[in-house]
């Protein structure tokens, strides 16, 4: 049978059904307009699996300036693992009216500061997504990409009971900067600590006393937008808050980059990516494989090496 000379029912029928049928698979994105006092007067935007479970882990995903939240989470990988591994994605999305580039603003006292700001926005949309859908409390994390990167390291120092772990791409440590001058001193490698120095910023962030969140560090050493320093100057924060020595417990040598672990207890508690000729992005390794993810987009390229896939791989995201 054909409606009006066109294709058959019986086809029109298993098309429909076989496009409903991609839409449910595809997990889908909302956009949530009242999720609290949003201070830092942020876009909230949430991915959530298709076949979501009850108790289900959530990654905060912060994306780079001129970036979108849901086009980085589709073009960086982090949708797919989210929809494969079942857990739900949580995207900050900056607007121009905080920030012309819709950067995060990790540079402004105002805006990383406990109980204020951004930071204060971004915990709030936590809060809001355990409560409404049904996060495991005890499995949040956060990665981010440059500012967001940035971001990332100012959430977990100002609110760390909130995440098990965390990432930062091209980010830069905790109280490096606290205006748009400092920013630029920052990002282009000035800005040296004693690992002490650096570990008290985070700590002085609030009054959390239990076990510090977990971190990944990755950095190109060719990005000649967030000099390659402040991944050393990261690592120092954060060894230090988890009072460990600076010195890894193993180095992995590949052909684009070296892995170092830090370990306690044989549990890894951080880790650093090291990429040897990389710009400044977000690192994608197109493919259909389990480690490969992405679409090259501005600021996201193909290094050879799924960031996304690490991350999750760290955060213990995989075996969920």
């Amino acid at each position: 049978m054909e409606i009006g000379g066109g294709l058959p029912v019986k086809i029109i029928t298993t098309m429909t059904i076989f496009i409903l049928s991609q839409l449910v698979m595809a997990g889908s994105y909302t956009d949530i307009e009242k999720f609290g006092s949003n201070p830092g007067d942020l876009v909230m935007r949430v991915f959530i699996p298709s076949k979501a479970k009850s108790s289900m882990p959530a990654v905060v995903l912060l994306h780079g300036c001129s970036q979108n939240s849901e086009q980085f989470a589709k073009d960086s990988g982090w949708a797919k693992y989210a929809q494969k591994y079942n857990f739900a994605l949580i995207l900050p999305q900056q607007v121009e009216d905080n920030n012309h580039a819709t950067c995060f603003n990790w540079f402004e006292s105002v805006d990383t500061t406990r109980g204020s700001g951004e930071v204060e926005s971004i915990a709030q949309m936590i809060d809001y997504t355990k409560k409404h859908y049904s996060i495991n409390s005890k499995k949040v994390y956060v990665t981010g990409f440059s500012a967001g990167g940035a971001m990332a390291t100012a959430l977990l120092a100002t609110y760390p009971e909130n995440f098990e772990a965390g990432a930062t791409i091209a980010g830069v440590s905790y109280g490096c900067a606290f205006s748009l001058t400092s920013a630029f001193m920052c990002m282009n490698g000035y800005k040296s600590k004693r690992p002490q120095d650096w570990g008290d910023l985070v700590r002085n962030a609030s009054s959390f006393n239990g076990r510090f969140p977990r971190v990944s560090i990755w950095q190109s050493a060719a990005d000649s937008v967030v000099d390659s320093d402040n991944a050393v100057e990261i690592l120092k924060q954060w060894t230090n808050v988890h009072g460990l020595d600076t010195r890894p417990n193993s180095i992995n040598e590949e052909d684009i980059y070296n892995r170092s672990v830090f370990e306690v207890n044989g549990r890894e508690i951080i880790e650093t990516f090291t990429l040897f000729t990389e710009p400044h992005a977000q690192f994608i390794f197109p493919g259909r494989k389990l480690r490969h993810c992405g679409n090259p987009a501005g600021y996201i390229v193909d290094a050879g090496i799924c960031a996304a896939y690490h991350q999750a791989k760290f955060f213990k995201l995989l075996s969920y």
